[in-house]
């Protein structure tokens, strides 16, 4: 089935993104079903992924039309808050 989701408020990515082939494709579709000040949770582990791969994570996600709340790099992830940029 292809389901279409829309008017998402908050999402959390828990040691997701990292999985999946087409990371630019996913943060579309996550920012397609999301409503502008949308939150999103986005957190990576170190042992699987770099800081540069984070990064480039992140930039899907910018590119998608997130922007960045709050960063860090807490414990045993890398962690970023995001919200969704829009009208």
């Amino acid at each position: 089935r292809d389901y279409k989701v829309t008017g998402v408020q908050t999402c959390a990515l828990p040691i997701l993104v990292h999985e999946l082939p087409a990371t630019a494709a996913f943060f579309r579709e996550v920012a397609r079903a999301s409503k502008p000040g949308a939150r999103l949770l986005f957190v990576e582990p170190k042992g699987h992924v770099t800081a540069s791969a984070f990064d480039a994570e992140l930039e899907a996600a910018f590119s998608a039309g997130f922007k960045p709340v709050q960063s860090s790099c807490l414990g045993r992830g890398h962690t970023a808050l995001l919200e969704r940029v829009g009208t």
